[in-house]
C-alpha cells in the first residue's frame, strides 16, 4: 500500500494536532504569560510537535483565547 496517510509529515515528532493550554510565556502583544488559549491545526502534530509535548512553543497567531464558558478540558472533548 502507498499514498498519504496519518497526519504526521517527519519523524521524531511529538503528535497531538490540537490543545488548550496556559501561556507559560509569550514575546507576543497578542497573548500574555497566564492567559488560556487553544489551538486547533495550523501543522501542530505534523510538521512541529505538537498537543502532547510537555512544552511547545507556537506563532500566536495560530492561537485564540478560550471561550469563558469553557474550561481547557472542555475545549479538548470538543476537539477539532
Amino acid at each position: 500500500f502507498k499514498g498519504m496517510h496519518g497526519v504526521v509529515r517527519s519523524f521524531p515528532i511529538v503528535p497531538g494536532i490540537d490543545m488548550a493550554v496556559v501561556v507559560q510565556e509569550s514575546s507576543s502583544s497578542l497573548f500574555n504569560a497566564g492567559d488560556e488559549v487553544v489551538l486547533t491545526g495550523n501543522k501542530i502534530g505534523q510538521h512541529c510537535d505538537g498537543g502532547y509535548s510537555e512544552l511547545c512553543r507556537v506563532q500566536a497567531e495560530w492561537l485564540v483565547p478560550k471561550p469563558p464558558a469553557f474550561t481547557l478540558e472542555e475545549c479538548m472533548i470538543i476537539g477539532t
